[in-house]
């Protein structure tokens, strides 16, 4: 048992950097950025990855492309910390303190965006509270550890396969990968899920088996391995298309 924690921990700390320095609040702490002269109706909810911070956003040029942009969106950058996700009290917080607020002051389209491990809890939060979110942006999310990965690969993909039943309720990672089989029927109602990741990324084999089962225009591929310089190029296309103000 010892054994397996140990092995859990290092798998942890190798993909994203060690949880224990990380605290959580309540509420969770946010960073506001209201980008027009007139309020708008829609909302960008950023989560950073494992390691990074909400000022992130702002540091690397993403709050600065949503206003060159001409999109009239506001902003909201969440300290997502990894302590939310090892404590699994993120959704809760990001339901109570950023989601329902932003829909009590009349946001009406409610887009998540999430890099790396704020790709995980984007679409965890779109999984349990579909109706409150527009859509999905997810830059080279975290979808499973390698096992995972290689269990729908060796399927044939997303459309083959299909988990054991039942899924254990600590096994967020097949619970969540059901959920997305989902995308693979178009008569489901749910977010629309926009991807993207650079083609050496270290998330990309996860990433290629979820973007096979979008439309061809929900999928960007560039280019680039896990890092700011990447994601930027992408949300500048992703941007571009205009599916932000649609």
């Amino acid at each position: 048992m010892r054994l397996r924690y140990l092995s859990t921990a290092i798998l942890c700390i190798s993909f994203f950097g060690c949880a224990l320095f990380y605290t959580t609040k309540k509420p969770i702490d946010t960073i506001y950025y209201f980008t027009g002269k007139t309020p708008s109706d829609s909302i960008i909810i950023m989560l950073p990855g494992g390691g990074d911070e909400p000022a992130d956003f702002m540091t690397n040029g993403f709050i600065k492309a949503i206003e060159d942009s001409g999109i009239r969106a506001d902003i909201i950058a969440v300290d997502a910390n990894l302590g939310y996700y090892f404590k699994r009290n993120l959704l809760p917080r990001l339901h109570e303190d950023v989601i329902v607020p932003a829909r009590q002051k009349g946001y009406k389209n409610i887009w998540l965006l999430g890099i790396s491990m704020g790709g995980l809890g984007a679409m965890m939060y779109a999984k349990h509270y579909p109706e409150n979110i527009h859509g999905l942006i997810v830059l080279a999310p975290f979808l499973g550890y390698p096992a995972v990965i290689n269990e729908i690969s060796d399927a044939g993909g997303l459309s083959g396969w299909s988990p054991r039943e039942p899924i254990n309720k600590d096994d967020y990672q097949h619970d969540l990968w059901k959920w997305l089989k989902g995308y693979t029927r178009s008569e489901e109602n749910r977010p629309r899920l926009i991807i993207g990741y650079g083609d050496r990324d270290k998330f990309a084999r996860g990433a290629a088996l979820l973007a096979e089962v979008l439309p061809k225009d929900q999928v960007y591929v560039v280019q680039g391995r896990h890092d700011w310089e990447t994601w930027g190029r992408i949300f500048d296309l992703i941007l571009r298309s205009g599916v932000i103000s649609s």
